[in-house]
């Protein structure tokens, strides 16, 4: 029992994790294209 509990909270700061590093990517992919539009 307390070894799955263990398993699915590192699953679950996993998945948080990857949620945010892909945010990360895409708010910063979107400030990118901010600052072409701002450039042009």
């Amino acid at each position: 029992m307390l070894a799955k509990e263990d398993y699915m909270s590192k699953r679950f700061l996993f998945s948080v994790g990857y949620g945010l590093k892909i945010t990360m990517l895409v708010c910063l992919h979107q400030h990118e294209s901010d600052y072409e539009r701002i450039d042009t």
